[in-house]
This record gives structure tokens, C-alpha cells and sequence, in this order.
């Protein structure tokens, strides 16, 4: 019997709207199953918070473009609350500085 092992999970939030606790759930959910098997996630997402919350890495995209590539220094797994840590409020102000420069960039061209 043949067992496939994939190395690469894409997922892309679409549904904004779902209540915290089903978020909740998701984000232990990915954060489980990459614990367990290591794989890669590339997670698409429009909510910073959640994403410095699941990521190492985070890149600001707009319009199409990666705009900055930053690294998440927080350890793994991530300790319960981390989103309001200092540190990680000030990444959440870089990536929106840096993703609002380039929006307003492009309205004017």
C-alpha cells in the first residue's frame, strides 16, 4: 500500500466572516498539524494579526507584489496571548505601514 506524504499545505482564508471561536479552532488546528509533520504552510490570508500569529515568516503583498519579506521571531509553538505582546504589536504595525505606502503609492499612479 502506497502512503502519500505531502510536503506543502496552501491555504487561503476567504471566509473573513467566521466567528472567533471557528478561527480559533482553525489557527490550533494548522498549528497542530504543523507541529506533528513540519510541513511547509504557505497561509493566505488579509488579517495581520493572525498572521504574525501562525507564521515565521510574513510578506506584505500589494498590489501583486511582495513588498516586504519579515521574519516572526516568536518561538514555537506559540504561547497562548502572544498577539499582544510588545514585540509582536510592533511587526503588526510594520507589515500595515508598509502595505498602506504601497496601497496609497498605487492609488496615484
Amino acid at each position: 500500500m502506497a502512503v502519500l506524504r505531502f510536503e506543502l499545505i496552501l491555504c487561503i482564508r476567504v471566509d473573513e466572516a467566521a466567528d472567533q471561536p471557528a478561527r480559533g479552532q482553525m489557527q490550533e488546528l494548522l498549528m497542530q498539524i504543523w507541529q506533528e509533520h513540519r510541513l511547509t504552510v504557505i497561509f493566505v490570508t488579509h488579517d495581520v494579526e493572525e498572521a504574525l500569529y501562525l507564521s515565521d515568516f510574513v510578506m506584505g503583498l500589494n498590489p501583486g507584489r511582495i513588498k516586504e519579506c519579515i521574519t516572526v521571531p516568536a518561538v514555537r509553538p506559540r504561547p497562548t496571548g502572544i498577539q499582544h505582546d510588545r514585540d509582536v504589536l510592533e511587526l503588526q504595525a510594520r507589515v500595515l505601514k508598509s502595505i498602506r505606502e504601497e496601497t496609497s503609492r498605487a492609488d496615484f499612479e
